[in-house]
């Protein structure tokens, strides 16, 4: 997938459109510029204080109790420290259900496996509660909010007559459905009452390895109190949000091995005001940002791609729109699927696929 990921890249890039207007902080022009100091390697004791303001040990005990609501996400830079998370967020809950789901051969068997495949998002463990937030882990219906990464609340658990956690039969320990509240929902309604009317009750779902001889069998969910900062990559904290607000959790020295981890944590909030810091940050830290030799290698890579956006913009001309900025990538992507038929075909095209459900998410949200 990384070769297929580089030629993906490479064929796109052969046309280039900048965004230049920042919109996720455009209401909050002060924290706009102290991520653009980040972003740049300047980094200053002016951005420093203002991140050691939203510091959860300098929040008046009003904003703290905001930051342990249920809207509120917890991004890690650490997948183990995400695990740990959600797994002290379950135990919170009363009658949390635990349940192998069904694994049939042997590409399946580990999430590990070479051939997993598809078969990945539907998890070797069914842990939840009623009450808790979980992450899909597959596209269902794109079109109408049921995408790979939209969150929501489980509402209820229902189990057949014969069926219930602690079976003999490990097939019976599944629930028949289990109802989640999809803010992002836009389908018909399964239920009438106007409290209910984004819950959407799901079965199991059947998906194969990449040898299609193996199989599991469940719910393609997983709790979500806690990300990844790589899984929080294109989300949008705020108000009228899936999340509401971020608790970002520093670890300065994953930021050595991967720089942009603490920018992408710092700036998915819309605002200052719904972000808050857990851990130490000192002032020499903030002006490590955006300097390691990876920083500098992606700027060099910027200015060459503007380079080539100057050629592309004399061709295209200015996007004033959103359905213009739609239109502008499935152009991308039209100008890139004649140009795959090699070996890596396939696993491109999945790339391209997955920036026609960026597209639809996007009108979603507007």
């Amino acid at each position: 997938m990384a070769k297929a990921g580089s030629l993906a890249y490479a064929i796109l890039t052969k046309n280039v459109f900048f965004l230049e207007t920042s919109k996720r902080q455009e209401n909050d022009l002060a924290f706009a510029e102290t991520l653009k100091k980040i972003r740049e390697g300047k980094g200053d004791e002016a951005a420093w204080r203002h991140l050691q303001r939203r510091n959860l040990l300098f929040l008046s005990p009003e904003e703290k109790l905001l930051f342990q609501q249920h809207d509120t996400v917890h991004a890690f830079a650490k997948k183990a420290d995400a695990m740990q998370f959600n797994l002290d967020y379950l135990r919170s809950f009363a009658n949390v259900i635990s349940s192998k789901q069904i694994r049939k051969g042997i590409h399946v068997q580990s999430d590990s496996s070479k051939f997993i495949g598809a078969a990945l998002a539907i998890p070797e463990m069914l842990i939840l509660a009623i009450g808790c937030v979980v992450r899909l882990l597959k596209n269902l219906f794109t079109h109408l909010g049921l995408y790979n990464g939209a969150l929501g609340t489980v509402k209820a658990i229902i189990y057949d007559n014969d069926h219930h956690p602690a079976h003999q039969d490990p097939e019976k320990r599944l629930p028949a459905w289990i109802v989640v509240e999809f803010l992002d929902y836009k389908g018909p309604a399964f239920f009438q009452d106007e409290d209910k009317l984004k819950w959407v009750p799901l079965g199991h779902s059947t998906l194969r390895c990449d040898k299609y001889c193996c199989s599991r069998s469940g719910f393609p969910l997983a709790v979500q109190k806690a990300k990844t900062i790589h899984s929080f990559q294109g989300l949008t904290a705020g108000e009228g949000q899936m999340i509401r607000r971020v608790v970002w959790h520093v670890d300065t020295a994953m930021e050595a091995k991967a720089p942009n981890l603490s920018y992408t944590g710092l700036s998915r909030v819309q605002k200052d005001l719904d972000l808050a810091i857990s851990g130490s940050i000192d002032l020499q830290f903030v002006k490590k940002l955006g300097n390691f030799k990876t920083n500098q290698r992606q700027r060099a890579e910027i200015s060459r791609l503007r380079k080539i956006s100057e050629k592309t913009k004399a061709s295209i001309g200015d996007i004033a729109s959103v359905s213009e900025y739609v239109n502008l990538l499935r152009w991308f992507i039209q100008k890139a699927r004649p140009n795959t038929h090699h070996d890596l075909a396939g696993e491109t095209n999945v790339i391209l696929d997955n920036i026609e459900n960026s597209i639809q998410v996007l009108l979603l949200r507007t």
